[in-house]
C-alpha cells in the first residue's frame, strides 16, 4: 500500500487496464513478422486485418497523394503492403497504435495535452531507432520500445483522476518519485507489467522497467539508457529550451554510457526530420 492509502496492487491495476482502443498484441507480433525472414506478405496482412479500421486507413493512405505517386489505386491490404513495403507498414501501424493509446484524453497529472504524449512517443521511437543504428543495437526493437516506453502513464492517469483531487498531491505534476509515494509504483513499473501481460518479449519490457535507473542496468538492459535519452529528447522537441548547454544533461549521460556524443547529436537531427515527416503524414492518415 502506498503512503496515501492507495491500496490497489500493480498487478491488480494492470489486470483492470482493459479499456483498450486496439489489440495490444498487434505491435509485438507485427515486429516479429517483420524481423522473420521466413514470413510472407499474407502473414502480415492477416494480422493487420484483425483491425478493420486500421486496414482501411492503410489502404486509404497508400492511395493518398503522399504515397501513390500517380500509380493506380490499390484495393486490398496486400497490394497496399506491397506498395509501401513491410518496414514502412510497420512504422505506420506503430504510429496509429501510438495515437490510439496515447491520444485518448489529456494526462493532466503529467501536465500533458491529449496530443502531447502521442507526439512524444513518436519522437521517442524515432530517436531510439537512430541511436540504435548509430550505436549498434537492434533498430526494430529500439523503435518498439520508444513507442511503448511511456504507456504506463496511461494507466497511472486512469487512477490519478480519482486519487489526486482533494489529496495533498492535488495539482502536482507527477514525477517518478511522486508516483512511488502515491501509488507504490512508477509509470516504468506499470509499463513493464502491461507489456508482460501482453506477452511482449523481455527485450521490450525490461528496458522500459529499468530506464529510470538506466546506468545501473546498462549491462543487462543497454536499451534502457537509449530510452532515457530518447524520452528527454522528445520532451525538449515538444517544448524547446534554448541555451548554450541545451543538451548538457543528456550528453553527460551519453558520456557515462560510454558512447559518442556525435551519435547522440545526429539522432536529434534525424528525429527532428522524422517528426516533420510525421506531421506531413497526419493529413493523409
Amino acid at each position: 500500500m502506498a503512503e496515501n492509502g492507495f491500496n490497489i496492487s500493480l498487478e491488480k491495476a494492470v489486470e483492470e487496464f482493459d479499456d483498450l482502443p486496439i489489440n495490444p498484441e498487434l505491435l509485438p507480433k507485427l515486429q516479429a513478422l517483420v524481423q522473420d525472414e521466413d514470413s510472407i506478405l499474407i502473414d502480415i496482412a492477416s494480422l493487420i486485418k484483425v483491425d478493420a479500421s486500421l486496414t482501411a486507413k492503410l489502404i486509404r493512405l497508400c492511395n493518398s497523394a503522399y504515397y501513390s505517386g500517380g500509380m493506380g489505386a490499390v484495393k486490398s491490404l496486400e497490394d497496399a503492403i506491397g506498395r509501401l513495403g513491410v518496414v514502412q507498414v510497420y512504422e505506420l501501424v506503430s504510429m496509429e497504435v501510438s495515437r490510439r493509446f496515447m491520444n485518448q484524453e489529456a494526462l493532466d497529472c503529467y501536465g500533458l495535452k491529449s496530443e502531447d504524449l502521442w507526439y512524444c512517443s513518436m519522437a521517442c521511437a524515432h530517436c531510439m531507432e537512430s541511436l540504435a543504428f548509430n550505436w549498434g543495437y537492434s533498430k526494430d526493437t529500439a523503435y518498439t520500445i520508444g513507442i511503448l516506453g511511456e504507456i504506463g502513464k496511461s494507466l497511472i492517469s486512469k487512477y490519478a483522476k480519482n486519487v489526486l483531487p482533494g489529496s495533498p498531491y492535488d495539482g502536482e505534476v507527477l514525477t517518478p518519485k511522486l508516483e512511488k509515494e502515491i501509488f507504490g509504483f512508477t509509470y516504468a513499473d506499470a509499463g513493464a507489467e502491461i507489456l508482460k501481460k501482453w506477452e511482449c518479449p523481455e527485450d521490450i519490457w525490461l528496458p522500459i522497467q529499468c530506464h529510470l535507473n538506466s546506468l545501473e542496468k546498462k549491462a543487462e538492459a543497454p536499451l534502457a539508457t537509449l530510452l532515457s535519452l530518447s524520452i528527454s529528447v522528445s520532451r525538449k522537441l515538444l517544448k524547446p529550451v534554448s541555451g548554450q548547454n541545451e543538451w548538457g544533461t543528456e550528453l553527460k549521460l551519453v558520456e557515462d554510457f560510454g558512447k559518442s556524443s556525435e551519435g547522440f547529436l545526429n539522432a536529434i537531427k534525424v528525429t527532428q526530420e522524422k517528426m516533420s515527416e510525421v506531421k506531413d503524414l497526419l493529413g493523409a492518415f
